[in-house]
């Protein structure tokens, strides 16, 4: 398993579309880029985002540079600060398509 460079995302392994490690952190990309725009529509700063959320202001910057991932918990706790569900800053099946393109123009 520790080779295995790809995530298999469907119910029990069957069928489902398989992300590879480097889609793996450009959803990381993706969901630190939803983070920032509606951190900035709010007109909050970093260190305020991170202070709702309980947070520090390190993993707000790291997590909207897109390198570092998000632990559940805290993303549920920034989704709260920034008044939104969890699935708003996480891609859909149409961004992860777009995700993909792009990854493939780039190789």
């Amino acid at each position: 398993m520790e080779n295995d460079k790809s995530l298999q995302l469907s119910g029990g392994g069957r069928g489902g579309a398989a992300l590879s490690t480097d889609e793996i952190w450009d959803t990381y990309a993706f969901i630190g880029r939803r983070i920032r725009e509606r951190r900035k529509e709010l007109g909050l700063r970093q260190e305020d985002l991170a202070y709702m959320a309980d947070i520090t202001g390190l993993t707000v910057i790291e997590w909207e540079k897109g390198a570092r991932p998000p632990e559940l918990i805290n993303l549920i706790a920034v989704s709260r600060a920034l008044g939104v569900p969890v699935g708003d800053l996480l891609p859909d099946a149409d961004a992860l398509a777009d995700l993909r393109g792009k990854r493939r123009e780039r190789e």
